[in-house]
């Protein structure tokens, strides 16, 4: 029977004829038969979203790391591959959408009735209330909502993984091949020459690194002291000489190895419910050597909840009936932690929607106004007497 009215439509305003008495129910619980044409509303609940940025530390191993300490007397080299893992930062931000538990049927009641008047709802285009006036009074226009928008920078964007600079792995071998030739008396030999590719080994292919980087710092030592005899200008010694210096590092990587920083957003979504409160969350598990995982080793990263205490002051205060009168939500605070282990990584204050109270309007006439993100009042207007 529930239909989603308002699809299409970003303002949805519904005027009816009703009866001193309105009429809404709880669509979940009931089971008869309306009397009258109408329309439905739904309440939000409230919906978390975790995002978390986890910083990686990446350090490879060069290829010629074993040379470093004999070649250039180098000690403090990666002579391992491994990386370490860190959260560098964690955001909790709310999203609200419908709740299935919180829907509700609003009964204009029967045309025929002497006491004809009109009653105005507004809808916002997920179905939730904005406004409801009993009184023909002018309703104020729908504020603009404010968005808030959470960037997270990566400093890698962009940046390409780095890569060793291996000169060629082969070495080029001739083998001279003599053959000797006995015709009568005579002996002669005859030479041939064959040539043939063998793998270098990596003693010998870091010796040839070690050639290449001291010609490079010929070249950089001859360009500072004019050993060239070109007057370049001071723009160009700079340029030549920074790439010379690139290439000097590419070279020593290859024995001392490279470090590199990358990001990684994970995002979780968690829609908290009374038990919540009771037991934490693990959202996933975490290690500083292998990062984030669902499950296996590491530490327990933990969403815990703990409302202020404002909804259980409310419960026991008497309800109205339960068909008569709008249906409403005064939502709940709660400190919303998340944790690995003993360390907190984030905490603050979040309103909960579902956590909290639903409540009814009096039966009376009124204009009120209603919070989109919670379905909680934001101004209300009641007629006193009789008119």
């Amino acid at each position: 029977m529930m239909k989603k009215l308002v699809i299409a439509l970003f303002v949805l305003a519904v005027w009816h004829t009703a009866m001193s008495q309105v009429n809404v129910y709880h669509v979940n619980n009931f089971s008869g038969q309306a009397a009258g044409s109408g329309t439905f509303y739904v309440l939000p609940l409230t919906v978390l979203k975790v995002d978390v940025i986890v910083r990686s530390e990446e350090q490879l191993k060069g290829p010629y790391a074993e040379y470093a300490s004999k070649f250039l007397g180098l000690e403090d080299v990666n002579n391992f591959d491994f990386s370490t893992y860190n959260i560098e930062k964690v955001v909790i931000t709310t999203i609200s959408e419908p709740d299935p538990d919180q829907q509700y049927f609003v009964e204009m009641g029967a045309g025929d009735s002497k006491n004809l008047r009109t009653f105005n709802l507004k809808l916002n285009n997920s179905g939730f209330l904005l406004s409801a006036n009993d009184l023909n009074q002018y309703s104020s226009t729908e504020q603009k909502k404010s968005i808030e928008l959470v960037e997270f920078e990566n400093p890698a964007a962009g940046k390409s993984f780095p890569e060793f600079y291996v000169s060629g792995n082969v070495i080029t071998k001739v083998d001279t091949i003599i053959r000797r030739v006995t015709v009568d008396t005579l002996n002669t030999e005859q030479f041939f020459y064959r040539t043939r590719l063998e793998d270098k080994t990596t003693e010998q292919m870091a010796v040839a690194a070690l050639g290449k980087l001291q010609q490079i710092r010929d070249s950089q030592y001859n360009l500072l002291t004019g050993f060239q005899e070109t007057p370049y200008e001071s723009g160009t010694i700079k340029f030549m000489f920074d790439n010379l210096k690139k290439l000097e590092n590419e070279y020593l990587d290859l024995f001392r190895g490279k470090s590199f920083t990358e990001y990684y957003h994970y995002t979780y979504y968690y829609t908290p419910d009374a038990g919540s409160v009771k037991n934490p969350l693990t959202l996933f598990q975490f290690s500083t050597g292998s990062g984030v995982s669902k499950s296996g080793s590491g530490e327990k990263v933990q969403l815990q909840l703990i409302p202020v205490g404002l909804e259980k002051s409310l419960s026991s205060f008497p309800d109205a009936p339960s068909n008569t009168g709008l249906a409403y939500r005064i939502p709940e605070i709660a400190v919303v932690k998340l944790k690995l282990e003993d360390e907190v990584l984030f905490e603050n204050r979040i309103t909960v929607n579902q956590l909290g109270q639903i409540k009814r309007l009096p039966a009376r006439r009124f204009n009120a106004e209603f919070s989109p993100e919670t379905g909680g009042l934001k101004t209300l207007f009641l007629e006193t007497g009789e008119r």
